[in-house]
Order: C-alpha cells, then sequence, then structure tokens
C-alpha cells in the first residue's frame, strides 16, 4: 500500500514558507509613534565584536555589532517576548563574555555568550528554581571568570568558571558549610586574586589566591581577633594590591600588600591616631596611586602615593579652603599624563591634567568659561588618549577626545548640531574602533561607532525605531471556515480603526472603510458565511454591522434605533442559530435577537419595566438561551428565552429581590455551566438548560458558606465541564471535571500536592481530552492534558527543560476539526515561537520559525485562531510592531489528522464521528484513526484513499476519492468505539503526502441502503 503512496506522492509540488507576516498595516513610514531609546550599556569586545545590552520590542536583552547597520542585531532573546533578562556586569574572560541575566523560573543566574545565538548560555542554576544566586564581583583572572553568588548548601562564597556548565563551580568554601564568607572587591594585581572575604576566628580580611583552591589564603590579620579591618577599595599597582583597612589604633588608613603578610603594611596614617579620613576615586598611574582625600581643614583634594609615607602627598590644592575641588574620575594617559574632573570655583567641573607633580596639575580645558560647567564625564581610555563627553559652549553635550594636551583636546564630532548636545555614554574601544551610545535626531538614544579623532563617528544604526501596531484582532472566517478569505479588525495612521479583510497575502489585505470616520469595530464573530460585529457608521449610530469580506459588503446589520441614533449594543453573541445582542430602545437597554436582518430583528421584552435590565452573557443551553438581566423585584438573575417575548422567563436563584453573584457562563454540549455565590451556599458550580428544573447547583464543594470558587469553566464534548476551584481539603486550586451532577463532581487530581497552586490556565477541549497549561513548582509553566482521571493527567512535554516555563500563557488553542492544540512559547534556544502538540511528547513541537536570526524569535505573539487551512494571529517580529500574520497548516511540513464532511445517521441515533491519537509523522507505529459514537457493540470498516470525494450516496456522503485499500472489520466497544493504528513510513519523500479517511458502520435500518451509517471524513498529511 505505501509503495502505491509514494508513487501517488510524486506529484506532490515543494513545500513553501509557513508562516509570515500578512501585511505590515501600519509602517514605519506613516506612523506618528514617539521616538524610542534602546540605550545600549555595558558595551564589551569579544574577538572584535562588540557585545552589549539594548532595548527592543524584545525588552533589554544581548545584542552584538560589528559596527555595520546589518552586523548590528539582538544576540539572542533570553527572556522570550517583550519582557527583559537584563543582562548585566558583562565580563570578558577567555573566548567568552560572562553576564547576569534574569529568567522567570531561573531567577538572576549566571551565563555566558561566543557571540553567538546557539553559543549564549545558562551555565548553572546556583539557586536552583526561581531563586536567584545574587551573582556579583565578576572578574576576569587566568582565562577564567571568578564571581561571587549564593549557594543554598554553602552559603555565600566564591565560585569559578570557565565557560561550561561542569566548570562553573564552588571555587573556595572559606567559611565551612553554610556560613558565608561572603568575598567582595575582587582585584587582580599581577599573577594574584585579591579579595576580601570574612573568615571564622578572624573576620573580614585580606585574602589572596594563585588561581587554585588549595593555595587562597588569609593574606594578614590587620585588625587580631574576631573584630575586622575590613578592607575595602581594592585596586592593583603593578603586583601589589592597595586598599583602606581600619583598626583600633589608626581608624581607617591606605594599606598596600603583594600578598604576603610581612608586606601588608600601612602606607601612611593621614589623619594621625585612631581618627579617619575619607578616601576615594582610587586609581593607578603609572607606579603611583591617585586618589581623592577628604579632610576637614582642605576638603575633597587630589593626592598621590608611591606607596611610602614619604612619597604620599598633597597632590594639589585645587580650592583652596575647607571647600574642596571634589576631583573624580582619574585616568591614566600613555603619555604619562593623568587627567581628571575638578572643581577651583573658578572656572566650574572642568577637565585637568597631571604628571603626579604638584607644578604638573593645573587646569587642562576650560570648555564653558567661566564658573559655569563643561562637567566633563565617561573618562575612558581610546586612540592613545581618551575619550569623554562634554558641555562645551555652542556645541551642547557631545564626545570628545583628549591625549592630554590643551592642543590635543577636541570634539571627535558634532553628533547633533548645535547647542541640543547627544549626550554620550558608555565609551568602550572594541578592536581599532571605539563604541558608545547617544541621542541622534529622528533615532533617540542609539548605539554610534568612531574610528578616532579626525575621522568617522557614526550612528551605527536606530535599534529600536519608532513603530506602530495596528493590533489586528478577531480573525473571523467569511466563507463558511474555508479559511480563503478572513475578517479582522485593525487601526492603521490613515483610516482609523476598521475592518480589514485579506486572503493571506500582502496584495489581497485591504481595508474596508465604509466612512470618513472610524468604525471602532468590536465582537467580531462568524454567522452565515459572514462576520458580524459592533460599529459606527454616521448614518446609523453605534449598531451591529456585518461585512462578507469586500467594502461594498460591508454595512450596518440591524439598526434597532432607527436613524444616526446609536443603540450602543455593548454585547454580541451567537446562540440557537441567531445573534442576540443589547440595544437601547424606547424601554432602556434590553435584550434583542436578530437573524441578521432588520426584519428578522426583535426585542425580546422589558425585562424591567422600571429601567434598563442591562443584559449580558448570552450563552447557549440545551435548545434555549440563558443571560444575565437586572430587574427591580427579582434583582439581578439568571433569565432564558428561546428568542420570543412569551418564551423569555426568568430562572430564579435567589428568590425576592436579592440577587446572585454570577460569573462566567460557558455553553456546554448538555447546558450551560456558571459560578455562583448564593447566600448560605458560597460561590459554588451551577449549570442550567434553560428551564426552571434544569437550572441547579452541581455540588456544593466547598460545604457550607465557604467558596470553592469554580473558574475556567470548560466545556467537555461528552456533556459537563472541567473547572479549576478549590474544595477546602486542602488541595490549593486544582483541576476538577464534572458530568453535571454532584456525585460525577470531583477532583481529578493535585499537581502540587498540599496547599501549592499549580496556577492552571488556558483550559482547551480536544475530543475527549482536555489540554491545558499549569506549574507544578518543578517545571514552569508547561503543556498538561487529561482523560478525567488521575492517571490519566499528565505533562506532555517540559518544553524548556527544568524551571523555566515552556508555554506563554493565554495562548493555548485548539485547532478545530483536528487532535492537534497550538501555543506560543519557548525552548530556550530560539525566543518565542509557535508550537503544537498532538498530547505526546513526540508530537509536541515547533511550527517553522519567527525571525530571520536564530535566537530571537517574537517579541509578543497573540490572538491565535484556526480558520480552514491556516493560523492566523498577530505577531511582533520585533520589526514592525503588532501585525497580522499567518500560518499555512498544509505547508508546514506538520503531520496533521484533520476532520472534513459530515458523517450520517438515522435519527435519534448518534453519528459516527471519526477521529485521531498523535501524529502521522515519519516513523510514528501507532498514528491511530479512531471512531467514536458508533452503533455499539458493532463493526466498522475502514477506508482510505489518496483524494477527497463527495459521492451522495442516499442521505449519506462518500468522501474518498482514488479509494484504494481497506483495513477489513473494526469491532467496536460498547460505546460504540473502535480503533485501527495506521502506521506510517519513515519516508522524508512522503512529506506533504495526503491520506483521506472514512468509517462505515454496520447499523441496520441506518440510512445507507438500509443497512449501514458512515462517519465524516479525515484528511492526513503527513509530515516530520
Amino acid at each position: 500500500m505505501f509503495l502505491r503512496l509514494a508513487l501517488a506522492s510524486l506529484t506532490l509540488g515543494t513545500l513553501v514558507s509557513t508562516q509570515s507576516l500578512v501585511r505590515d498595516l501600519r509602517p514605519a513610514a506613516t506612523t506618528t509613534a514617539p521616538q524610542r531609546h534602546a540605550d545600549p550599556a555595558s558595551i564589551v569586545e569579544l574577538n572584535g565584536i562588540a557585545l552589549f545590552a539594548a532595548r527592543s520590542d524584545h525588552g533589554i536583552e544581548l545584542w552584538r555589532s560589528d559596527g555595520s547597520a546589518a552586523g548590528t542585531h539582538p544576540l539572542k532573546d533570553i527572556h522570550p517576548g517583550p519582557d527583559s533578562s537584563f543582562p548585566a556586569r558583562l565580563t570578558r574572560a577567555g573566548g567568552f563574555v560572562f553576564f547576569i541575566a534574569s529568567v522567570p523560573g531561573l531567577g538572576t543566574e549566571l551565563w555566558r555568550s561566543d557571540g553567538s545565538a546557539a553559543g549564549t548560555i545558562l551555565l548553572r542554576d546556583l539557586q536552583p528554581g526561581a531563586q536567584s544566586a545574587g551573582i556579583t564581583e565578576l572578574i576576569a583572572f587566568q582565562g577564567r571568570c571568578y564571581f561571587v553568588a549564593d549557594d543554598p548548601v554553602l552559603g555565600r562564597e566564591l565560585f569559578v568558571s570557565d565557560g561550561t556548565s561542569a566548570g562553573t563551580t564552588l571555587f573556595a568554601d572559606l567559611d565551612p558549610g553554610p556560613g558565608s564568607s561572603s568575598p567582595r572587591d575582587l582585584c587582580v594585581a599581577g599573577n594574584q586574586l585579591f579579595f576580601t572575604a570574612s573568615l571564622a576566628g578572624v573576620g573580614q580580611e585580606l585574602v589572596v589566591s594563585d588561581g587554585t583552591s588549595a593555595n587562597t589564603r588569609l593574606v594578614a590579620d590587620l585588625a587580631l581577633g574576631l573584630t575586622s579591618s575590613s578592607p575595602r577599595d581594592l585596586i592593583a599597582i603593578g603586583n601589589e594590591v592597595f586598599f583602606t583597612a581600619e583598626t583600633s589604633a589608626l581608624g581607617r588608613e591606605l594599606h598596600r600588600s603583594n600578598g604576603s603578610a610581612v608586606s601588608t603594611t600601612l602606607v601612611a596614617d593621614l589623619a594621625p591616631g585612631p581618627a579617619s579620613v575619607a578616601l576615594l576615586g582610587f586609581a593607578s598611574f603609572g607606579s603611583l596611586l591617585l586618589f581623592t582625600c577628604v579632610d576637614p581643614a582642605n576638603g575633597a583634594e587630589p593626592w598621590r602615593s608611591d606607596g611610602t609615607a614619604a612619597g604620599t602627598w598633597h597632590l594639589a590644592d585645587i580650592r583652596p579652603g575647607s571647600a574642596g575641588s571634589s576631583p573624580r574620575q582619574y585616568l591614566a594617559l600613555p603619555s604619562g599624563i593623568a587627567i581628571f574632573v575638578a572643581n577651583d570655583g573658578v572656572h566650574g567641573a572642568e577637565l585637568w591634567r597631571s604628571d603626579g607633580t604638584i607644578a604638573g596639575t593645573q587646569l587642562l580645558l576650560d570648555a564653558v568659561p567661566g564658573p559655569a560647567s563643561g562637567a566633563p564625564s565617561e573618562l575612558t581610555p581610546a586612540f592613545g588618549g581618551a575619550l569623554l563627553a562634554i558641555d562645551a559652549n555652542g556645541l551642547g553635550r557631545e564626545p570628545w577626545f583628549t591625549d592630554g594636551n590643551r592642543n590635543g583636546s577636541r570634539p571627535l564630532a558634532d553628533l547633533v548640531p548645535g547647542a541640543g548636545g547627544s549626550a554620550p555614554s558608555g565609551f568602550a574601544v572594541v578592536g581599532t574602533r571605539a563604541f558608545f551610545a547617544a541621542f541622534a535626531p529622528g533615532a533617540g538614544n542609539e548605539l554610534h561607532v568612531s574610528d578616532g579623532p579626525g575621522r568617522t563617528t557614526r550612528l551605527v544604526r536606530d535599534l529600536w525605531p519608532a513603530a506602530n501596531d495596528s493590533a489586528p484582532f478577531g480573525f473571523t472566517p467569511v466563507d463558511a471556515g474555508s479559511g480563503s478569505l478572513v475578517v479582522f479588525g485593525a487601526t492603521d495612521d490613515v483610516h482609523g480603526a476598521e475592518l480589514w479583510s485579506s486572503d493571506g497575502s500582502s496584495a489581497g489585505t485591504l481595508v474596508l472603510d465604509v466612512d470618513s470616520g472610524s468604525l471602532n469595530p468590536t465582537h467580531l464573530l462568524a454567522y452565515r458565511g459572514e462576520a458580524f460585529g459592533i460599529g459606527l457608521i454616521p448614518a446609523f449610530g453605534r449598531e451591529v454591522v456585518r461585512s462578507d469580506g469586500t467594502l461594498a459588503g460591508t454595512r450596518n446589520a440591524i439598526d434597532p434605533r432607527i436613524g444616526p441614533l446609536s443603540s450602543a449594543p455593548s454585547e454580541l453573541a451567537l446562540s440557537q442559530g441567531l445573534l442576540w445582542t443589547v440595544a437601547y430602545g424606547i424601554f432602556g437597554y434590553e435584550p434583542w435577537v436578530s437573524d441578521g436582518t432588520p426584519a428578522g430583528t426583535a426585542p425580546i421584552g422589558d425585562l424591567d419595566p422600571f429601567g434598563s435590565s442591562q443584559p449580558a452573557q448570552f450563552t447557549a443551553a440545551a435548545s434555549r438561551t440563558v443571560f444575565l438581566a437586572s430587574n427591580q423585584a427579582v434583582g439581578r438573575e439568571l433569565w432564558s428565552s428561546d428568542g420570543s417575548i412569551a418564551g423569555t422567563f426568568v430562572l430564579e436563584l435567589v428568590p425576592g429581590s436579592g440577587s446572585p453573584a454570577i460569573g462566567s457562563i460557558v455553553a456546554g454540549a448538555d447546558a450551560a455551566y456558571f459560578d455562583a455565590a448564593i447566600p448560605g451556599r458560597g460561590r459554588e458550580l451551577w449549570r442550567s438548560d434553560g428551564t426552571i428544573g434544569g437550572t441547579r447547583l452541581v455540588a456544593d464543594l466547598a460545604a457550607g458558606a465557604a467558596d470553592s470558587n469554580p473558574r475556567s469553566i470548560t466545556a467537555r464534548a461528552a456533556g459537563g465541564c472541567w473547572f479549576v476551584g478549590d474544595d477546602q481539603g486542602g488541595a490549593g486550586a486544582e483541576l476538577f471535571v464534572s458530568d453535571g451532577s454532584a456525585a460525577g463532581t470531583q477532583r481529578i487530581t493535585d499537581l502540587v500536592p498540599g496547599p501549592g497552586d499549580a496556577a492552571i490556565r488556558d483550559l482547551v477541549t480536544q475530543g475527549a481530552l482536555l489540554y491545558f497549561s499549569a506549574e507544578d513548582q518543578a517545571h514552569g509553566r508547561e503543556l498538561w492534558s487529561s482523560d478525567g482521571t488521575q492517571a490519566g493527567t499528565r505533562r506532555v512535554a517540559d518544553l524548556w527543560p527544568g524551571t523555566p516555563s515552556g508555554v506563554l500563557a493565554g495562548t493555548l488553542t485548539r485547532i478545530e476539526d483536528s487532535n492537534l492544540v497550538v501555543f506560543a512559547g519557548s525552548d530556550g534556544l530560539d525566543g518565542l515561537q509557535l508550537f503544537v502538540s498532538d498530547g505526546t511528547q513526540a508530537g509536541t513541537r515547533r511550527l517553522g520559525a519567527i525571525g530571520t536570526l536564530p535566537g530571537l524569535g517574537a517579541a509578543a505573539v497573540g490572538g491565535i485562531r484556526a480558520i480552514g487551512r491556516a493560523l492566523w494571529f498577530w505577531c511582533d517580529d520585533g520589526l514592525t510592531g503588532k501585525e497580522p500574520w499567518r500560518l499555512d497548516l498544509d505547508a508546514s511540513g506538520l503531520g496533521l489528522a484533520r476532520r472534513y464532511g459530515a458523517g450520517c445517521a438515522t435519527p435519534p441515533a448518534r453519528t459516527p464521528r471519526i477521529g485521531a491519537l498523535g501524529s502521522p509523522q515519519f516513523g510514528s507505529g501507532t498514528f491511530t484513526v479512531t471512531i467514536d459514537d458508533a452503533r455499539p457493540l458493532s463493526t466498522a470498516y475502514f477506508d482510505l484513499g489518496i483524494a477527497r470525494g463527495d459521492l451522495a450516496l442516499g442521505p449519506c456522503r462518500f468522501l474518498l476519492a482514488a479509494w484504494f485499500d481497506e483495513f477489513g472489520s473494526t469491532a467496536l466497544d460498547a460505546t460504540g468505539h473502535g480503533a485501527v493504528v495506521l502506521p506510517i513510513p519513515n519516508l522524508p519523500q512522503l512529506l506533504g503526502a495526503q491520506l483521506f479517511a472514512q468509517w462505515l458502520v454496520l447499523d441496520p435500518g441506518g440510512p445507507l441502503f438500509g443497512q449501514a451509517s458512515m462517519s465524516d471524513g479525515l484528511q492526513i498529511t503527513l509530515g516530520r
């Protein structure tokens, strides 16, 4: 059989791209959106490439740039979607950049990147789960990254990483056990790593390491015993480290050490005796230390030290008196000059220079003559001198260069001509160029690059260009569900909020602008081959409108308040083959029913003669429609209607004028289900078939006045419902199933044992199964399924392994007439993408790829709806904003099984229903075609063809063409269920090949020649 199938499949065409932007309805060229700022920061160099953090539609994430526009892009969306992972503390060590990033379920942990998306990975979840490891002090030493982190067992200690998960380990447990040594102020001097740590019996003192745990030791106990000298402000000068430390005899003073106890000495007692002076702003200057000393007599002024008491002295009294010049940002240049910022009280805060002598310490540049300040900042070594930001007269705040000499100090570029200023920041040298952030007119605070003074300095590109969302919503078929034409609402800058129609192509996506103003459509639904909704057409007011997908066919549908005055409908629902709405008329806001035409539109009564009944939530309930409405005599209650005035009455849950607090009403196969709070009963699950006798409490799960709070109520295909509730049994909010009776309402399982909450959401029925997303506190939010039993409730797949969440809440959607569900989520590799599942781990996989770059994915996805042979959804790919997208299921390479056509049976017998278990993907030996609702204990025959047909056989339809095989007979069980396994060969050349299946059931007196009934059809598309 499969040989013939392979031959037939040779006529198939090549699969095309599966998903794409339909059309950018609100392109940047037409948008009036405000300017946005990417704010690039923390720029570091890796193999000639700049890595940095920047903001976009993907949030604040890791980017890379080679200095060209094409080579500048997000590297990976670590926290997939619009939220941020906040990469920080970027540190180059060996062949990697190490950094910390935050992901829900993981907390803030250590990551590294080799400059590629695949090479940007979490190294280790040091604090398992959502807790953060509190990582600080990242520093490169001997080609590895050292850092301080919290371990749940070892406390806060020193860790090391070589850029691999296995090589990310504890370096030294200096306070053994759960106690913390809390290392800090890590500093590399020569071939040694210095830091301070709290040691048992010693206190916080100076520690040194040669890069091995065995040779990591206390340097000296400067404050003997448990008292701590608390060293801090460590800075390397050659092979030594300078630092401040505090003792009872000397106060806090300047010390030095080369790692041995004997070399660890006081440099100078600047405040004799136990008094202390404030020392800050340490910087190396060749073999000297530059720093700021704050004393009562001179204020804050520059000092220098060669490591001896005699060589430690006041470099200059720039601002005589106690006010001080407040020097800061010392930076040594290759020319032997150090520059810094100081305020002498005459010239403002300006740039100074020093050669290490009093005579050689002088004002370098007065950018704003007089007492105003040029306020130099961002001093960074580059191009043999320094880059910095200065606010200069006539230029504003712009990037400058200085080599330490007056005639070698000049603007690097006037990026914003005139006095506006580009406010540069974050200079970093990458290879032979310097990258930095600066404001660019029309672009915002964006990435710039410079080749050096006298050469090109330019904007790299606008990382986060201005954009607006057309925000499409309500994708609705207008041709009986074939999916060839879809109507939806969207907003652009030309037409406003209007209806649009699309055949899936850019050229075939057109605005349906029926008036010069905005229609502002809402409440879109499909009815009789058209899209109905609520919208404003000035000649009619805000009323129910309709569209067949063409401009000519987009018009007002019903006008209860004839003329331009609005009836202002606030509801639109489909029930019992009719449209139900709320409209304002002579009786106020009351319920109306319609067949979509003016003649077929009528009120169903004045439910509150003394005011408006304000009806809401029209919902199918068996053969009737129920809804909420208010009446002064009975309160706000549940009502029932058959669409006529005479057939509309109240279903009073609380006698008298009291009102039950009714929540969401959901249509089920047998009744409407809802939650309601009744005095003495609490909030519990109710059902109604639209009759007084059939409206009742289903079960009082939380006895008495306590609440079980049923929510996320979802209809079961076989009748009854699923819901999330709390039975007060100590299990927290968990999953329940109900057949509509008290005895048949029970908790299925306790996903988080005890009172914990699994945060169950997104309940979706597909066949006999319930799909939902939940967090079991071990795997994050993932996809689950249930058949209504504890044993049959399981996690389908751990899409993002471990504690992060793989499923994006709010996106789980069933694909109609199939056994599949689709959702947005992430596996942690390629950002936010679309996934599909047949309820098995093997059948849960990604659908194509959103985004042109690996590791990125979509910034946001939502509004997913399966229509015909396609998925429609809105997507922000990070470039165009939220716009309409379409995914062709047939061209996706996905193994699909979808129902089509209709079965036949003699009323009131059940109509046989075809179905599938698993996916028809290559190599599957378990793909199964099922039959349900057939004649119990009968015999069924499974037919298979290679083309779809529609041949009338009396009242039945034979739905196959080019029939070529019958699988023989299958015995049906007492429920009318049967199945046949259809193994799929592992032949990739069959990609996209299609089979068509149908069941014939022996049924005496059946509609097929009085002998049989037939199921609907199943289209099987083979995939990978």
